[in-house]
């Protein structure tokens, strides 16, 4: 009694019935039975439900037939639920006259260990197996064939995955058992010395890792070869063919990009984030004059701006991190010697795929040429400005002594022509009346000839805009051309206080003759409206109609004649350091705006 109790295994008896009748301390902790309720517990009470259909099925007729069974099962602990793994042997215990079942013995050992061991090496083998024909990379594992001198001339196929079948098209039941050189023909000739290579894991062990074109097969592998026991290599590939023709595209874009970078005729530099240059092509070598693209490597591209200059260039860096491009950007940039050139700038955020930023493509330019192209088209500009305002001083010059001249002199004459017609017709009324009524008409004809000259003079120089101002002047004009055009116009604004100088007066009303001129020529306007608005460093003149309009980027509907007019109206406004626009479209009107200063 004492060995059952010490003994580690379970030990039970129960009735005929399954009453328990006896239960060792190993049976009490393994069924969370207390030594007191032994007698109240049935042996099927710790059975659980998937194990009873057993216990009812194999173990309990084995028992009716006087065997002992033996076997696999599992006991639950009525305490805790916790399940047991065991290996139970349950007999008869019978009686030694008679042979009569008194009672039923069992015997069980945990194995919950050994069970969770197997199972795990189950599970593992099943892992293994389904990483084997399910793993993305091929697998296969051969045996060397070397000839009478040791060395490697073939190899045999012992096992191959899936994945082995997809990447070289090769089937499993095509290769098991046979050699390389019957699977694959030319394997022995190819310069990559498959077999030689793979001859030399086999034989010493060395592990070796290799990307290599099979000719055999078309296509680039990237290999892993091991030996996992004397004799045998195994391969773990993955075809990188594409990956491979992608590195070699890649490898020949890059040596386009590189031969366009310094071929390319505009200066580029890459630098860091920090401005460092890390690249420099050829022409923005020679640009700075450098001797060699790699001088200025490693050198901050802050360094050829003007000192001055500096954090302007810095705070256009800064604009380039936050809106991915800037430029281009007008500074004077310094050459490796010291000497300074202007220069246009302009900068992009260099990214990785991913969008995180890199560094920055600069592109610069040495502008010299233009801008001193552009000194000379200002300055040519100037120079026809100021032609333009000496002819136009000349031209009013002449205008005003013309109109001194006909009212001093042509005006008088006729005046005097007038009266001595008057007498003479007067003194022959009588005598001589078909003399007199010929005076008559000549003296209507003075009068037509004097209003006449009347009319050119205020044209010539029209004294209201040096007695009145801009605003009546160009309100008296625009009465006598409504009249003659038979249009509408509306004239609105007050004479500028204090007055403009007499020439800017002078052009902004010839400016206003040039453009009702257009109108009732070409226009087809019903109404137009001019407008005088004065500002206190500046006087806005706008002219608009409701006409056909035009295109002004082309050739202007009504032809030369109104393009002269428009350059003529825009050389007085900016003789005057003022602003001349034209806006205007196909049957939407015209809208002249001049802006003088005051």
């Amino acid at each position: 009694a004492a060995v059952v109790e010490l003994s580690g295994e379970l030990v039970s008896l129960s009735t005929l019935e399954g009453k328990m009748v006896f239960l060792n301390e190993a049976g009490s902790r393994m069924l969370g039975i207390d030594p007191q309720e032994v007698a109240q517990v049935n042996i099927m009470e710790v059975i659980p439900e998937p194990w009873v259909e057993l216990v009812t099925s194999e173990l309990l007729p084995a028992l009716v037939r006087g065997e002992t069974w033996e076997g696999d099962l599992q006991y639950k602990n009525l305490k805790t639920g916790e399940l047991t793994d065991v290996r139970a042997m349950t007999f008869t215990v019978k009686d030694r006259d008679t042979q009569e079942p008194l009672s039923l013995a069992n015997v069980s050992r945990d194995v919950t260990a050994r069970k969770s061991a197997e199972d795990g090496l189950k599970l593992s083998e099943e892992k293994f197996r389904l990483l084997f024909e399910n793993m993305m990379n091929g697998f296969a594992l051969h045996e060397i064939v070397v000839n009478a001198e040791g060395e490697p001339v073939d190899y045999v196929f012992l096992e191959v995955n899936q994945a082995f079948e997809r990447i070289t098209g090769l089937r499993k039941e095509n290769l098991i058992g046979k050699r390389v050189t019957e699977a694959l023909s030319g394997i022995e000739t190819d310069p990559a010395d498959w077999i030689g290579r793979y001859g030399q894991v086999a034989l010493t062990g060395e592990e070796t890792r290799f990307e290599q074109r099979n000719e055999a097969l078309g296509k680039w592998f990237s290999v892993l070869s091991f030996r996992p026991r004397e004799g045998q290599f195994a391969t773990v590939f993955e075809d990188i063919t594409a990956r491979t023709l992608a590195r070699e595209s890649l490898r020949e874009s890059e040596e386009k990009l590189r031969l366009t970078f310094s071929a390319i005729q505009e200066g580029i530099t890459v630098t860091d984030l920090e401005g460092t240059t890390l690249q420099m092509n050829q022409a923005a070598a020679r640009i700075f004059g450098y001797g060699s693209s790699e001088e200025a490597i490693g050198l901050n591209m802050l360094q050829s701006v003007l000192e001055a200059e500096r954090p302007l260039a810095a705070a256009a860096i800064q604009e380039t991190f936050k809106k991915g491009v800037t430029g281009p950007l007008q500074f004077t940039l310094l050459r490796e010697d010291g000497s300074t050139f202007p220069g246009e700038v302009s900068g992009t955020l260099l990214r990785k795929a991913d969008g995180t930023a890199t560094g920055l493509v600069v592109t610069s330019r040495d502008v010299t040429e233009r801008k001193e192209a552009e000194e000379q088209l200002r300055q040519s500009a100037a120079r026809l400005r100021d032609l333009h305002t000496q002819l136009a001083r000349a031209e009013e010059d002449e205008r005003k002594r013309i109109a001194r001249e006909l009212h001093d002199q042509v005006s008088q004459n006729l005046t005097a022509l007038s009266i001595n017609a008057g007498a003479i017709r007067a003194a022959l009324a009588e005598s001589a009346p078909e003399a007199g009524q010929r005076l008559a008409e000549c003296s209507s004809l003075i009068e037509e000839t004097a209003e006449h000259i009347r009319d050119l003079t205020f044209q010539l120089r029209p004294p209201v805009l040096d007695d009145f101002g801009l605003v009546s002047a160009i309100e008296w004009h625009a009465e006598r051309v409504a009249a003659q055009a038979g249009i509408s116009i509306s004239v609105t604004g007050e004479e500028p206080e204090p007055r403009l100088a007499a020439a800017a007066e002078m052009a902004l009303f010839r400016i206003v003759q040039e453009a009702l001129t257009n109108v009732a020529k070409h226009a087809r306007a019903r109404t137009v409206f001019v407008n005088v608005e004065g500002a206190a460093d500046s006087v806005v003149l706008s002219i608009e109609d409701d006409g056909t309009g035009f295109d002004p980027a082309g050739n202007p509907q009504a032809g030369a004649t109104q393009g002269w007019g428009l350059l003529n109206m825009r050389e007085r406004a900016e003789a005057l350091d003022g602003t001349f626009a034209v806006v205007s479209s196909q049957g939407d009107g015209t809208r002249i705006t001049v802006e003088v200063p005051r």
